[in-house]
């Protein structure tokens, strides 16, 4: 997980990371931030370097989110993050849009 602030202020806006998603063996990108941030880019800045340490550094395939079918401002950072919507799934008791790219469909898109 990161910390994610303000480059002016250094006042907290909330985490990006990446943790395991619940009994599938798969790595999860995740995200919160307070509502001040929201729409201003920050998410799907934050989660395109968490994106990009998991493919680069960590060599992780795939990585993948659920989010909750209402959250349309989380399926859209997603998108523009990469990640394909895959339907609906079953995780943490509800069932949740999963979203998923491969570590090849990420590299194939990178400029060289």
């Amino acid at each position: 997980m990161w910390f994610v602030e303000w480059a002016e202020s250094g006042d907290p806006l909330g985490w990006c990371g990446m943790f395991p998603l619940e009994d599938s063996g798969l790595v999860e990108i995740g995200y919160r931030f307070i509502t001040a941030a929201w729409g201003k880019g920050v998410a799907t800045e934050a989660a395109t370097r968490v994106l990009d340490h998991g493919f680069q550094a960590l060599d992780l395939d795939p990585i993948v989110a659920v989010t909750h079918p209402g959250n349309a401002g989380s399926q859209n950072v997603l998108g523009k993050i990469g990640l394909e919507a895959k339907g609906l799934q079953f995780h943490y008791g509800l069932k949740l849009c999963f979203f998923s790219l491969s570590r090849a469909s990420y590299l194939d898109v990178q400029p060289a």
